[in-house]
């Protein structure tokens, strides 16, 4: 700093308590910036002019093991995108082969079970098994969470005069054969349940109330349906 300030140079962001500035700029851009007044400090680091001031930039000379380098540093506003998210690979159009060889053998396995489970029923159902992400998963019987959120939720509907709406659309599931009803039985089948909630829209035609399944609850340690599930299924 005092080889910059006994070259009457001064580095806006270095020491102002100002806001922190972040700013990445492409290479086609950065040469028409520069000034061509340049100063090699002694540490090893380089000091460049630009229109919009001095930056550092370059390595320090130090051992490796007290490595320090500086950043070239200037910044526009890009739409929503901070500067960590511009550096991400994904960000500039770059992807790992590995990565998307990964991705598209994940889907035409999923694809391949799809087609290898899909049934009609002889109502004209199409049924699929799910697409589990793992071998033989462990579905944790998350009975007790659910009744919770059910008795919980019940009072609340009653509380608010909207139990009855509510119910009614569970009751119409039902009479079209959407839903049935399953046997009680812990001892011959292993059952998960998946926690809902009301959702109401009285401006909707359609659906002025519908229930929202929540199949990301988790039971303890035991990983949630969803979790256990391919992505995208």
């Amino acid at each position: 700093m005092a080889e910059l300030k006994e070259k009457k140079i001064f580095v806006s962001d270095l020491g102002g308590g100002g806001d922190e500035i972040e700013l990445l700029i492409g290479s086609d851009y950065y040469g028409q910036w520069l000034t061509g007044r340049k100063h090699c400090l002694q540490n090893g680091l380089v000091a460049l002019e630009t229109c919009f001031g001095w930056t550092l930039s370059g390595k320090l000379d130090r051992t490796p093991s007290d490595e320090a380098c500086a950043l070239l540093v200037t910044s526009m506003f890009v739409a929503e995108a901070s500067v960590s998210e511009l550096w991400k690979l994904e960000a500039i159009g770059i992807h790992d082969p590995v990565e998307h060889k990964t991705r598209e053998e994940s889907e035409m396995s999923v694809r391949a079970h799809f087609l290898q489970t899909v049934t009609r029923s002889e109502e004209g159902r199409y049924i699929v098994s799910l697409p589990w992400s793992v071998t033989s998963p462990e579905i944790p019987d998350n009975r007790d969470i659910a009744e919770r959120r059910l008795v919980s939720m019940t009072a609340k509907l009653q509380s608010r005069g909207q139990y009855q709406d509510y119910q009614k659309v569970f009751d119409d599931w039902l009479s079209e054969g959407i839903i049935e009803t399953v046997s009680d039985d812990k001892e011959t089948k292993r059952c998960h349940y998946l926690p809902h909630r009301a959702v109401f829209k009285p401006e909707s035609q359609t659906t002025p109330v519908r229930p929202v399944f929540d199949a990301s609850c988790k039971t303890g340690r035991a990983p949630s349906l969803n979790a256990i599930i391919r992505e995208g299924a």
